[in-house]
């Protein structure tokens, strides 16, 4: 059987084949008498619509995938610690193609890639206008206790 990387949907069709004909994950069946002629289809279709594994070590194909973990569904770009912890489980999941001789080396750490940076652009709708501001500051003037202090430390 070739090696080949996979979606996320085509994974989720495996894995849905799989459970529905009661494959077990070391290719054993449940269900000896059930056919699994729309299941062979679906691995067929995964197979020819993906790519195989040798491909990873390639660094060109890596750092693609890199890119491709760092972007949304829609496009936009993903936070940083969502792209650094999915390069980590590519990373680790790698390594256990190593560990099991499917490939002779991990080829992530190669790539020099980071993260995109985070922007800190500011919605103007969520920030107070100076009138709301003067407002804000005249309540919490009026608060008991704490208020003058509040207020005092805001100026």
């Amino acid at each position: 059987m070739v090696e080949v990387l996979m979606s996320r949907r085509a994974m989720r069709a495996v894995m849905e084949c799989r459970r529905a004909s009661g494959v077990t994950r070391d290719g054993r069946r449940r269900f000896a008498d059930m056919p699994l002629v729309w299941a062979d289809r679906t691995l067929r279709w995964i197979a020819k619509n993906s790519r195989p594994l040798s491909d990873v070590l390639d660094l060109r194909t890596v750092r693609a995938m890199l890119d491709a973990l760092s972007t949304n569904i829609d496009g936009s770009k993903a936070a940083s610690s969502v792209a650094r912890q999915k390069r980590m489980v590519l990373s680790n999941s790698l390594n256990h193609a190593v560990e099991w001789e499917k490939l002779p080396r991990n080829p992530v750490p190669k790539v020099k890639w980071s993260a995109p940076k985070a922007t800190r652009a500011v919605d103007r709708r969520s920030v107070p206008n100076p009138i709301q501001a003067r407002t804000i500051l005249n309540a919490v003037k009026e608060v008991q206790r704490s208020g003058p202090c509040l207020y005092a430390f805001s100026r």
